[in-house]
C-alpha cells in the first residue's frame, strides 16, 4: 500500500506541473506584451520611416507614403507627419479643388507641418482627389483627366484609418478633420457621416450649403470649367441633401465645430495688382463661402449647437487666410483629441530651420535633405515673391 507521504507527493505533482505551466504561459504573455509595447512605440516614433514611405523634402519629419485603395483600385499618395510623443490622435487635413498629387498646398504654402511640429498628433495630408469633394461618387468620373472611380469617403473613413492604425498608431476614433474650400465641404461631410471617427471638424472657406440650387449651379460650373468634371456623376437624388452640411446640422451635436470665412475684401498683406483677374476671382469665391458658412451656422444654432466661428473683416480665398485659421484652431484640435503638445509653439508657428532662402539648410526628420523650394519661399504668407505666390496658390486650390 502507498504510504501517506507518497500519496501526498503524487497529488502534489500534477498541481506542480500546472503551476509550472501557468508560470510559463504568464512569462510568454509578458514577453508578448513587452514586444507589442515596443512595436507600438516604434510605430509611434516620428524618427521611424514607415512601410511604403520615403522622407519628404518638406522636412519636419514629414513622410510621403503610398496607401492602396481597393475601392478606387489605385495607390493614393499621402503626406504624413507622425506625432511627437507616440500619441494616438490624428488630424486629417484636406486640400482644395485642384487636388495636387505631388505635395499638399497645406505643406507648401500654409506650412502646416511647421505649425504642429511639436504636437502629439499625427498630421495626414491626402493627395489627389481633384474636384472630388472627398466623397463617394455615384458613377465613375469621366473628365479630361480620364475615367476615374472616386470613392474618397470610403478611403478616408476605412482604408486610410486602417493603414494609419497599423503603421502610425493612430486610433480610428480619436481624430479631427479640417479642410479649405472644397476640402472644407468634404471635412464637414466626413464628420457628419462618421461621428465616431472625428471628434473635431474645421472648415475654412468651405461651401456648406451645397443643395442650394444657385450654389449647386456654381459648383457644377466650376467642375466643368476645370477639367470637365460632372456634378451629376457625383450626387443625385437624395444624396444631394445627404451631402449638404446645412441640411444635416443635427449630425454635429457631439462634435466640436469650427467654421470660418472672410468677407472677400482684399487683405493688406497681399498685392491685389500682382494678378487682378485672379484677385477678383478669389474675392468672389470667399464672399460666396461666407454666405454659405453663415447659413450653416444658423442651421447649427437652430439645433441648439454652438459652433466656434471666425469671420475676419478682411481676407480672400487664399493661403494667407487659411494658414491663419489653422493657427487659430490648433488649440481646439489638440483639446478635442486630447493630444497634449510637446514643447509647444506659443503662437502656433515656428520659424524654418536654417536660412529659409538657402537650399542647403538641414532640417529635422530628413537627415541631409534640403528644405523644399516651396517651403523656402514663404511668399504666400509674407508677400515676398507675390507673383509666384499668386500663381502657385491658385494652382494648389
Amino acid at each position: 500500500m502507498m504510504s501517506f507521504s507518497r500519496r501526498v507527493g503524487a497529488i502534489r505533482r500534477p498541481w506542480l506541473m500546472v503551476a509550472v505551466l501557468v508560470s510559463a504561459i504568464a512569462l510568454m504573455l509578458g514577453m508578448t506584451t513587452a514586444l507589442s509595447s515596443n512595436k507600438a512605440h516604434a510605430e509611434g516614433s516620428r524618427d521611424t520611416l514607415r512601410p511604403g514611405c520615403t522622407w519628404d523634402a518638406a522636412a519636419y519629419w514629414v513622410q510621403k507614403c503610398t496607401v492602396h485603395s481597393n475601392a478606387m483600385n489605385k495607390d493614393i499618395p499621402v503626406q504624413i507627419q507622425a506625432a511627437n510623443g507616440n500619441g494616438n490622435a490624428g488630424l486629417y487635413i484636406l486640400g482644395g479643388f485642384a487636388g495636387p498629387t505631388n505635395s499638399s498646398g497645406w505643406i507648401d504654402w500654409a506650412h502646416a507641418q511647421n505649425i504642429f511640429v511639436d504636437d502629439n498628433i499625427t498630421k495626414v495630408f491626402p493627395l489627389g482627389g481633384k474636384a472630388s469633394f472627398y466623397t463617394d461618387w455615384e458613377k465613375p468620373s469621366t473628365s479630361a483627366d480620364g475615367t476615374q472611380t472616386y470613392k474618397w469617403d470610403t478611403f478616408l473613413s476605412s482604408e486610410l484609418p486602417a493603414y494609419l492604425q497599423a503603421n502610425f498608431g493612430v486610433s480610428p476614433t480619436n481624430n479631427a478633420v479640417a479642410g479649405m474650400s472644397m476640402g472644407g465641404t468634404g471635412a464637414m461631410n466626413l464628420a457628419a457621416h462618421h461621428p465616431n471617427q472625428f471628434r473635431q471638424v474645421s472648415s475654412f472657406s468651405g461651401y456648406l450649403a451645397t443643395s442650394n440650387p444657385i450654389m449647386r449651379m456654381g459648383i457644377a460650373g466650376a467642375m466643368l470649367g476645370n477639367g470637365g468634371y460632372r456634378i451629376d456623376q457625383m450626387w443625385t437624388g437624395d444624396r444631394i441633401r445627404q451631402n449638404d452640411p446645412t441640411k444635416n446640422a443635427a449630425a454635429y451635436r457631439n462634435t466640436d465645430v469650427y467654421i470660418s470665412a472672410a468677407t472677400g475684401w482684399w487683405n493688406p498683406q497681399d498685392d491685389f495688382f500682382a494678378n487682378p483677374v485672379y484677385s477678383v476671382s478669389v474675392m468672389g469665391m470667399e464672399a460666396v463661402s461666407r454666405v454659405t458658412t453663415t447659413q450653416f451656422e444658423g442651421a447649427l444654432r437652430a439645433q441648439g449647437i454652438n459652433p466656434t466661428i471666425d469671420y475676419p473683416l478682411a481676407g480672400v480665398h487664399n493661403w494667407t487666410n487659411w494658414r491663419e485659421e489653422l493657427i487659430k484652431v490648433r488649440p481646439r484640435i489638440l483639446q478635442a483629441t486630447q493630444s497634449a503638445a510637446g514643447q509647444g509653439v506659443p503662437e502656433g508657428d515656428k520659424p524654418l530651420t536654417g536660412d529659409p532662402g538657402s537650399r542647403s539648410a538641414t532640417v529635422p526628420g530628413v537627415r541631409g535633405d534640403d528644405v523644399s523650394p516651396a517651403a523656402q519661399n514663404d511668399a504666400a504668407a509674407t508677400g515676398g515673391d507675390v507673383q509666384r505666390a499668386v500663381e502657385n496658390s491658385h494652382q494648389d486650390q
